[in-house]
């Protein structure tokens, strides 16, 4: 078993809108999102749980709409988890929110293994009526 621990800063830049408003900006600006991986292995199979937690330092408070999470193994994709909300998910002004994240495949990783995932977060807010993806990549050797 692997434990590793990230901080990602997501610094993403929004374009400016009649709608857009401040608050949602600097939200998105000083959001950060740590990122635990945890991978067993077994004879016959593996399981690799990808916890994250959103941290929203700001004043302003969004909804999730969802989570696309893309895994790679060496190079081979390993697909595709989506966590979706219905009814979107208030992620809290000074909040912080976890999520958990669960791949099942028959590769084993091995030292040396890379992984690389490719995290989309949908949001969206009040103040800004569109819907605002959150897209970055993070590489792990195991």
């Amino acid at each position: 078993m692997a434990f590793v621990l990230l901080t990602l800063t997501l610094n993403t830049f929004l374009i400016y809108t009649a709608y857009s408003h401040f608050t949602l900006y600097e939200a998105l600006r000083k959001m950060n999102i740590l990122m635990k991986i945890e991978a067993n292995s077994a004879e016959s199979h593996s399981q690799v749980k990808i916890h994250l937690i959103l941290i929203n330092p700001s004043k302003a408070s969004f909804n999730l709409v969802a989570i696309f999470s893309d895994l790679y193994l060496n190079n081979s994709y390993l697909g595709r988890k989506v966590l979706s909300y219905e009814n979107p998910l208030q992620i809290k002004a000074n909040s912080n929110t976890s999520f958990l994240i669960t791949y099942h495949t028959e590769a084993s990783p091995t030292k040396g293994t890379r992984f690389k995932i490719d995290l989309y977060i949908a949001l969206y807010s009040a103040s800004l009526p569109t819907y605002t993806p959150l897209r970055f990549t993070k590489f792990y050797d195991y």
